[in-house]
């Protein structure tokens, strides 16, 4: 179930990256200059805020419902499958 829920996590993340990079070379080429550095500021500020929110959430989900080991083990799982991306993606690139 851990395993799952981590893979699955580590995919949203992922993709919510691949969308972020997307976005960002969309919104950058559209907002003039004078604005692009508050642009991507707000772009890094809610994502951090997203990005911590997919990585925990999982995690202290499993916590509350079956005990802390299983929650500290998903959120360990998340960040080696986003390894395991990370190296997929250098790799493929």
């Amino acid at each position: 179930l851990a395993l799952t829920i981590s893979f699955i996590s580590a995919l949203f993340i992922a993709g919510y990256t691949i969308l972020v990079i997307f976005a960002m070379n969309t919104i950058l080429r559209t907002v003039g200059y004078e604005f692009q550095g508050a642009v991507s500021i707000f772009v890094v500020v809610i994502s951090f805020a997203i990005y911590a929110l997919l990585l925990f959430a999982p995690g202290v989900y499993l916590g509350v419902k079956k005990e802390v080991g299983w929650g500290i083990f998903t959120v360990l799982a998340t960040v080696v499958f986003m390894f395991i991306f990370l190296g997929i993606g250098i790799f493929k690139c």
